[in-house]
């Protein structure tokens, strides 16, 4: 929605909601970004670049899901 409606780059709509979502609520210390010794939580998608989550809107293209590092949802 990021891209389509606001005119955000897919970079700039997905660190609005990891990197820079974690550091405006103060926790970019323990979350927002893949580093080791921060929190595993974590969403994997079907797509080669960013740009595909903004092109097939609608499209659930959610692979797995983790939680503190652990396996919590598996899509089919």
């Amino acid at each position: 929605m990021g891209c389509t409606l606001m005119g955000l780059t897919p970079e700039e709509s997905f660190f609005g909601v990891t990197r820079n979502a974690a550091s405006a609520i103060g926790q970019l210390n323990r979350r927002g970004t893949i580093d080791v010794g921060k929190v595993g939580d974590l969403c994997l998608w079907k797509c080669s670049s960013l740009v595909e989550l903004s092109y097939y809107l609608g499209l659930n293209q959610l692979v797995k899901v983790f939680k503190n590092g652990q396996l919590v949802k598996e899509v089919q």
